[in-house]
């Protein structure tokens, strides 16, 4: 790990270091399979094996997909603590973005995420069980949110409904999966059938827009992030 990749992890993580499977104490017992397989190549074939795994999660994130083929340089594991996360090393055009991978195996929701997770369409939970979310590590925005910090919107207080009155969903169901940094959310209400993944953005500060195509908006909104 260079001098300058430690000294950008320490403004973000408590005591980063990057470490390989051989190293002791690595616990590559506790990591997925997929993790294990990955990190077990070295170069381009650990690239390769990257892209081939998002590759799986089908057309609706071509958009990021693309992007790693095209700018995606490494994929290390991130130690912090006893904790450990893949970090995406992606070339933009004046630097280099990191983007964080949470371990799914160690993943932890709030007690009101937890009851709902059943009814989460299964493309999301597939997601979650590879990448406990994925996200711009320096805002922790512009990317899936970890499992820790979903939420469902009646955790929050609004002022925007002082505008708009009723809630358009149940906001006790609608879970907040991503955020873009900047007051909107795209969530998903789980009430609803979970073979189905329309979802919404929710603004803090205006209307919201409705009867979105959950992975349509996730990979446009992660791919603006990725172009810098």
């Amino acid at each position: 790990m260079t001098t300058e990749l430690l000294h950008y992890l320490e403004k973000y993580c408590a005591s980063p270091s990057i470490v390989a499977l051989s190293d002791s104490g690595s616990g590559m017992e506790a990591l997925p399979a997929e993790w294990i397989d990955l990190l077990s190549l070295e170069g381009k074939e650990r690239i390769s094996y990257v892209v081939a795994l998002w590759e799986r999660f089908g057309e609706g994130l071509s958009e990021v997909t693309d992007k790693l083929k095209s700018s995606l340089i490494s994929v290390d594991l991130l130690k912090e603590g006893d904790s450990y996360s893949l970090l995406y090393g992606i070339s933009a055009t004046d630097r280099i973005l990191y983007y964080q991978a949470k371990n799914p195996i160690c993943r932890k929701f709030n007690s009101k995420i937890d009851s709902l997770w059943p009814s989460v369409p299964q493309s999301i939970r597939d997601f979650y069980a590879v990448h406990d979310g994925w996200f711009y590590l320096a805002s922790h925005s512009m990317g899936l949110l970890p499992a820790e910090e979903l939420f469902v919107l009646s955790d929050e207080d609004w002022g925007i409904l002082d505008e708009i009155g009723q809630a358009p969903v149940n906001l006790d169901t609608t879970i907040a999966f991503f955020t873009n940094g900047m007051s909107g959310y795209v969530c998903l209400d789980v009430s609803t059938s979970k073979e189905e993944c329309v979802a919404m953005i929710w603004w803090s500060n205006k209307l919201p827009k409705m009867d979105l195509k959950f992975w349509d908006i996730i990979d446009s909104w992660t791919a603006i992030g990725l172009n810098g």
